[in-house]
């Protein structure tokens, strides 16, 4: 799909639901491999987001997001 003004919120939604499903998908790797016995982890200490003392919206980053992100983009050009 080509990208312009009317399919743009599209796109973000794409991205945005491929974030969402990459980084629980990501945290339930993690956990799997930790219940394994190893540690391993690739997610940010710090998460990411904005606090307005109404809303508080904090997100953490880890692979799983980028990947996420990456296919939203993909599915978009296919579709």
């Amino acid at each position: 799909m080509d990208l312009n003004k009317k399919n743009f919120p599209i796109l973000l939604s794409f991205i945005m639901l491929g974030m969402i499903i990459g980084s629980i998908g990501w945290e339930i790797v993690e956990r799997l491999i930790s219940a394994w016995g190893s540690n391993f982890s690739l997610t940010l200490e710090n998460p990411i987001g904005f606090d307005l003392y109404v809303i508080s919206l904090f997100f953490r980053v880890n692979l799983g997001t980028l990947l996420g992100s990456i296919s939203g983009v993909i599915l978009f050009k296919v579709i």
